[in-house]
């Protein structure tokens, strides 16, 4: 009973959230209707695994939500012979649904628990083209760029710019740029060739990344 109930709770998900939001890519829908999002979550917000919102996971990581999600994927127009880079993996969500829509995916973390939720998902919920990969997150993954489209999976309120030599000459990165507290703009970050440019694709907000955290300064 459990098993059909998350399935219709994935399937309502995406007919009154993703679809609503102009959300049209098959390949996109059907992966976001086919993980078990809640399998992903603590114990206590699985309850919740559909509602349109980030939710935390703990050690102050936030899974991204749904409609977040899929719109960076969407814009980022991925094939399935790209690669892709998620930078703070989390538990893999983002990991395994990206896994569905290209060839390969680097899922780069920090956090040890994270990196064990991350192999256990890959191993259960992909067909074996997920990379977990341990370590720090603020300087990406350079020893296999370039990817043809990075997800930073947490704000970011620092500059970019010495990440954009691992964006290949036709990809993108996507995140949410924070503006100020609790305001921010889901961002996409394209390359072509040599000209980077930011596109600002709608409002959100995500807490911020540790290691894409500008640093507490103490006034006296």
């Amino acid at each position: 009973m459990g098993m059909i109930i998350s399935e219709l709770a994935r399937q309502t998900m995406v007919q009154t959230q993703l679809a609503p939001q102009g959300i049209r890519n098959e390949a996109i829908l059907k992966a976001f209707a086919t993980v078990p999002r809640q399998d992903f979550l603590p114990v206590a917000y699985q309850h919740s695994g559909y509602c349109d919102h980030y939710i935390p996971l703990g050690n102050q990581r936030y899974m991204m939500d749904c409609t977040t999600l899929a719109r960076l994927f969407e814009a980022a127009a991925l094939q399935p012979a790209m690669s892709a880079l998620v930078i703070g993996a989390n538990t893999g969500y983002a990991a395994v649904i990206l896994s569905y829509l290209v060839s390969t995916v680097f899922a780069l973390e920090e956090d040890k628990v994270f990196l064990k939720q991350i192999t256990d998902a890959a191993d259960r919920y992909s067909s074996g083209n997920i990379l977990p990969i341990e370590g720090p997150l603020k300087n990406g993954l350079p020893e296999h760029a370039p990817y043809d489209f990075i997800l930073i999976e947490g704000g970011v309120d620092v500059s970019l710019e010495h990440l954009y030599a691992q964006i290949s000459p036709q990809g993108a990165l996507g995140t949410v740029i924070i503006h100020h507290h609790k305001a921010g703009s889901l961002t996409l970050i394209k390359r072509k060739i040599k000209q980077v440019t930011s596109v600002r694709l709608r409002d959100a907000y995500l807490p911020p990344l540790a290691a894409f955290q500008q640093e507490k300064r103490f006034k006296f």
